[in-house]
């Protein structure tokens, strides 16, 4: 019988919004490979739309008058924005060519006015980092063995990864 390769990714993010495209560029980034499934056609569809096309980066208020508003997930939240604030947000972007601006109640926005400035940011980091994209990959079901995660797709396929990253958002 012969024996089936594929290829074993150190990194499988399923999701191709914000949080997917920043932790496949990431984990690229410290030099694993990284694959990047998406269900619709493009990354960032709905990034595209926030702020009605002007997109709300981030907020420059003090993080717990900002966690405030999360009630019930305020402690959870806590260590993820004192490992990455405002401050690194802003210097993502600014390190990238992006310009910002604040506007009132600390909310920043590219200074563009344009959620394609954001979009542009991120499909640039994914691509430095070889970050292997997959559009058009709705996955139905993931199976986690003792040594890897075995992603399925809709289309028959199956990505096969060391760890998984689940990025997939909310519901508009």
């Amino acid at each position: 019988m012969k024996e089936t390769r594929h290829k074993l990714f150190d990194v499988a993010v399923i999701g191709g919004g914000p949080a997917g495209m920043m932790a496949a560029g990431r984990a690229a980034e410290r030099g694993f490979a990284v694959v990047l499934l998406e269900k619709n056609a493009s990354l960032g569809k709905k990034l595209l739309i926030t702020g009605g096309g002007r997109c709300n980066v981030t907020n420059n208020k003090e993080v717990r008058t900002m966690l405030g508003k999360y009630k019930g997930n305020d402690k959870f939240l806590f260590s993820t924005f004192a490992q990455f604030n405002t401050e690194d947000a802003l210097n993502f972007f600014h390190s990238r060519g992006m310009a910002t601006k604040e506007e009132n109640e600390g909310r920043i926005f590219p200074a563009s006015n344009k959620a394609v400035s954001v979009w542009n940011v991120l499909v640039e980091y994914i691509k430095k980092g070889d970050v292997q994209v997959r559009t058009e990959a709705t996955v139905t079901d993931l199976a986690v063995t003792d040594k890897q995660f075995e992603v399925l797709l809709k289309d028959g396929s199956t990505v096969f990864a060391k760890s998984c990253i689940i990025a997939t958002g909310g519901l508009s």
